[in-house]
C-alpha cells in the first residue's frame, strides 16, 4: 500500500469517528432540548391522581441524593395516586410503592425541578421534573399522603 493510500485511509477513519461523535452529540442535544409534556391531574373515585413527566428518575441511597445528578438522564413518568406512587425508568417498567414505604419527601433546596422521595428502607427516589410547576404539583399531591419537608 502506498503512503498516499494509508494517509487517505487514516483520514477516512478519523472523519468517520468525528461524524459518529457529532451525531451522538446532536442526538443528545435534540433529546434534552425537547420541551417536557405538561403534567396532568385527573379526578378519581378515591381522590386525584397526578401524572408527572420527568427528565430523570434515579434510585440512590437516601443519604446521598446528589449522586443521582451524575447518572444517566432518561425521561420517565411519576404517578401519584391515592393507593401509592409509581414511576417508570428506562427499560425497567413501572415500580409501585405504597405510602407506608415513604418516610418523607424532600424538595431539593438548590434545584427548582428536583425532589427526593425517602423510603423507610434507606433508599430514595430522586425525581428531576421538566419544570418547577411540575415539581410543585408533585409535592402538592404527595403532601396529601406523606410528610413533605427537610429531615
Amino acid at each position: 500500500m502506498s503512503d498516499t493510500a494509508v494517509l487517505l485511509l487514516v483520514l477516512g477513519i478519523l472523519l468517520a469517528v468525528v461524524a459518529v461523535i457529532a451525531a451522538i452529540g446532536g442526538f443528545i442535544f435534540w433529546y434534552h432540548g425537547r420541551p417536557s409534556p405538561e403534567p396532568t391531574l385527573t379526578a378519581g373515585a378515591q381522590g386525584p391522581a397526578a401524572q408527572i413527566p420527568t427528565q430523570q428518575i434515579s434510585v440512590v441511597h437516601s443519604s446521598l441524593p446528589w449522586l443521582a445528578l451524575g447518572r444517566y438522564a432518561v425521561r420517565g413518568t411519576l404517578w401519584v395516586r391515592p393507593e401509592g406512587f409509581a414511576y417508570t425508568r428506562f427499560v425497567r417498567g413501572p415500580k409501585h410503592h405504597p405510602y407506608e414505604n415513604v418516610s418523607f419527601v424532600e424538595p431539593h433546596p438548590s434545584r427548582a425541578t428536583a425532589l427526593t422521595i425517602h423510603l423507610t428502607s434507606g433508599w430514595g427516589i430522586v425525581v428531576l421534573t421538566g419544570t418547577p410547576q411540575a415539581r410543585h404539583l408533585a409535592l402538592t399531591e404527595l403532601s396529601r399522603w406523606c410528610r413533605v419537608g427537610p429531615r
